[in-house]
């Protein structure tokens, strides 16, 4: 009588939990994305990589070099996709993250995020503008590169009171409105207020 799970070559049977031929649930290069996130050096990554076996294997450091340049072309490759051609709404917020470049231990991030017609949203970019700041002439060239990856009409811009920001929409999107973001705008109104009157 033959096995109940016989052994073959050729069998159909394919794991649900990982995806065929892996051995693991996170690749390296996903693994390494999020020791970056965590505020690791890319040094003290080689590291611990050196140091450790991961999922028992050791990585050399041209082979952490390579997964940082393939890292890098995927976060290109998403910048760079081809957005919808319309967006009804355009939010733009920044947050603060650190980063270790010279001169600075935060820096602000913009985010671009569209929201189609059917509520959904997508993150169109993030920019860093380093030391220059956020002024109109970099606002222009945002509107700009999206534009040229093919967005073509938008109604409404939210944002804060970015520096130049108005501009820049006016002239690259001029059918669009600009609306500055209810949550900076009450803020700015309660810092107007007493502080035992901010709740009423």
């Amino acid at each position: 009588m033959g096995s109940m799970c016989p052994k073959r070559r050729d069998s159909e049977f394919k794991p649900a939990l990982l995806p065929y031929r892996k051995s693991c649930l996170m690749d390296l290069g996903e693994f390494v994305l999020l020791l970056f996130a965590s505020g690791l050096s890319f040094r003290n990554i080689t590291k611990l990589l050196q140091t450790e076996t991961v999922y028992g294997i050791y990585y050399s450091s041209s082979s952490i070099s390579r997964l940082s340049e393939v890292l890098q072309k995927d976060i290109e490759n998403f910048k760079n996709r081809k957005p919808k051609e319309y967006y009804p709404v355009i939010f733009i917020d920044c947050m603060f993250v650190n980063l270790r470049r010279a001169n600075f231990e935060k820096e602000p991030l913009y985010i671009v995020m569209g929201i189609d017609e059917e509520g959904k949203r997508q993150i169109l970019g993030f920019y860093l503008f380093g030391a220059e700041g956020e002024t109109a002439r970099n606002w222009k060239e945002v509107m700009r590169q999206l534009k040229e990856r093919g967005l073509r009409e938008v109604l409404i811009v939210i944002s804060d009171e970015l520096s130049g920001i108005e501009e820049a929409i006016k002239e690259e999107f001029p059918q669009a409105d600009w609306q500055l973001c209810n949550l900076h705008f009450t803020k700015n109104i309660l810092s107007k207020v007493r502080q035992r009157d901010r709740e009423r």
